[in-house]
């Protein structure tokens, strides 16, 4: 177990700590994906390669994008490019190719490191002038390491968030706040060589970085999992069988694995802990723990951004109890100061509503905009760092005791699956289209409490006859999945409040009318009334056809991954979430299933079963 005071080392950083664990735990597992094994010794060879082939072509880079779609390739890529000196830009192929090309033309970066399969989208990013390293390559060059000197100022990485409405924004980070945010989490959490951790992150997203190189910096065994490709159903096996300890997922990919448990406690006894974060963790999450979990389990809440990192955080287990309808989001973690202040920047009284700004030495250096740095505000520096301000435009109050309750943000920005989402300024895009003479969005949860968007659309008088389907197609090319509004609802006019603002009561009863829109039965088949009946349960409305793109319908990656598993448990047949990307309507995904059901009469009795179980539910 790490302690925070390896933060007074001035010449310590994450690869000497790598190093550490590689002289003690050579032959013991680093990554476990799939099956397939890479202990701490691969990991280290593997990387090693890696870095030498960025090097051999490249040594005057300062940075590197990383474009890459398995794990383990994507973490020995991380490594790799730390050992080589260089900034690295983790970048999902999921994006849409025009944030990728954005990314990288803002960023600078003139070398990217991906895999034979995502060269297609590196083509129609269309930068001629990106230099392409396949990481297939690496294995011709030497296992031996690279000795370069590493400085803690140095940048160690830049993570895009969506910025303004999807407009990239580069974040800047050194070697200090990566061995910060190791630190803290290893102490905080007892990390320990025995642990084994989850990684279910997206590695572009900054929340999940610290799952990857706290685990490695103290011998742990990381188990990455892709939700999208496998599915929530899959997950509760993938935690069960590899015995995992430490979980950690945004609350929303909590609530969905929770939604897959049995009745009975405890189906996970091994975890220790379950960490939630980048999300408002609710008292229903805090039931759903004490449910579901054993005793010796805790509740790990944090709250951080992109740009400060890890700012507090807040353990609970079966015996707290919660004084207020909300959970608070703790203490700061060391090494974190937090201000709260009212419009005129001054401190506010205990219980009383401020602007959360921090102050630190482990915040981010600033924004990087068109290949420079756009430094972030310093309170004051002395001979060993710089104490950094970042104002979040959160809000919040703080207990007498110093603890710190949430309450939101300053603007109209939600969080969407870990991901901030600026209604204001996607309203002001869908306004700007030419087809659109008024846009409204407003956020709305489901039954499991996860938000999501629903936009309200007039159109100008136009020859189209599918608008609707332009929209779509434009915010699908445009933006990723989290942004976009899960319905959009062509209207004949806004309703607005005598005052001229929108009412949004009446929207709300619009939304009601749209997804309660159909009741028939969909087909005369009984498998499509099945899965029709499973579509409208889980996307809340029944406002849809036979041939609708579940997707089209409001759908995302984890109401795929719901559909798929209620379809294995009562069809009794195996069922991947990938069957759902490749035949998203309801007839498609019929035809699917009775291909892979065995007989007739098996097909017939689980259709009956799902049409009884889904039709009482919805009803």
């Amino acid at each position: 177990m790490l302690r925070t005071g390896l933060l007074n080392d001035k010449e310590m950083h994450f690869i000497k700590l790598f190093q550490n664990q590689l002289k003690k735990n050579s032959n013991k597992s680093a990554l476990v994906f799939e099956g397939a094994e890479l202990t701490y010794g691969q990991l280290d060879s593997y990387s090693n390669r890696i870095s030498h082939l960025i090097n051999h072509a490249y040594n005057k880079e300062k940075m590197i994008a990383l474009l890459l779609s398995n794990p383990v390739s994507q973490i020995c890529a991380m490594l790799g490019a730390l050992k080589s000196g260089l900034c690295f830009i983790p970048l999902d192929p999921a994006y849409p190719v025009e944030t990728i090309e954005n990314i990288i033309n803002d960023s600078g970066a003139k070398v990217i490191l991906t895999e034979a399969e995502q060269l297609p989208i590196i083509r129609k990013s269309g930068n001629p002038h990106m230099t392409v390293l396949d990481i297939d390559d690496a294995e011709s060059y030497s296992l031996d390491p690279i000795k370069l000197p590493l400085s803690q100022d140095d940048y160690s990485y830049i993570f895009y968030t969506s910025g303004s409405m999807g407009k990239p924004k580069g974040v800047v980070h050194d070697h200090r706040n990566l061995l910060h945010l190791i630190a803290i989490y290893s102490s905080d959490l007892q990390i320990e060589e025995c642990d084994r951790f989850s990684y279910l992150y997206s590695y572009s997203f900054s929340a999940g970085l610290k799952d990857v190189f706290a685990a490695l910096a103290c011998g742990a065994t990381l188990f990455p999992y892709v939700i999208k490709n496998k599915g929530i159903k899959r997950l509760v096996d993938h935690l069960r069988e590899n015995r995992i300890s430490i979980y950690h997922s945004v609350p929303t990919v909590f609530r969905h694995l929770c939604s897959e448990f049995s009745e009975e406690n405890c189906l996970l006894p091994d975890l220790r802990i379950v960490s939630l974060g980048s999300e408002a963790v609710t008292p229903k999450d805090f039931e759903l723990y004490s449910k579901h979990f054993s005793d010796h389990c805790r509740m790990h809440i944090e709250y951080g951004i992109t740009e400060a990192g890890v700012i507090s955080q807040y353990f609970l287990d079966k015996s707290t109890h919660l004084q207020t309808r909300m959970i608070p989001v703790g203490y700061p973690v060391y090494g974190k100061e937090i201000n709260l202040v009212d419009e005129q920047e001054k401190s506010v009284k205990p219980y009383e509503v401020g602007e959360i700004i921090v102050n630190s030495p482990y915040i981010a250096k600033g924004y990087w905009e068109k290949g420079e740095l756009l430094p972030f505000p310093i309170k004051h520096s002395n001979n060993e760092f710089e104490i950094r301000v970042f104002k979040t435009g959160d809000l919040g109050i703080r207990y007498s005791d110093g603890c710190l309750e949430h309450l939101g943000r300053k603007d109209n920005q939600i969080k969407i699956l870990g991901h901030k989402v600026n209604i204001r300024e996607l309203e002001n895009y869908l306004n700007g289209m030419e087809l659109i003479s008024e846009a409204v969005v407003i956020p709305k949860k489901n039954k499991l409490e996860d938000s999501s968007l629903v936009g309200f659309i007039v159109f100008k008088n136009s020859t189209e006859p599918n608008p609707l389907a332009i929209v779509k197609e434009e915010l699908w090319r445009k933006f990723p999945e989290y942004m976009i509004p899960s319905h959009l609802i062509e209207v004949e006019q806004i309703p607005k409040l005598p005052n001229g603002k929108r009412d949004q009561q009446k929207l709300l009863s619009v939304i009601e009318k749209y997804y309660e829109a159909g009741k028939q039965n969909y087909s005369d088949n009984i498998i499509e009334q099945a899965i029709s009946l499973i579509y409208a349960d889980i996307l809340d409305t029944r406002n849809f056809g036979v041939n609708d793109n579940i997707f089209e319908l409001g759908g995302d990656s984890m109401a795929a991954s719901k559909v798929c598993s209620i379809i294995e448990d009562l069809f009794q047949i195996d069922f991947p979430v990938s069957y759902i990307f490749a035949s998203p309507s309801v007839a498609a995904l019929s035809q699917c299933i009775m291909t892979s059901c065995k007989s007739a009469e098996q097909l017939t009795n689980a259709a009956r079963r799902v049409i009884d179980i889904v039709d009482t539910h919805t009803n």
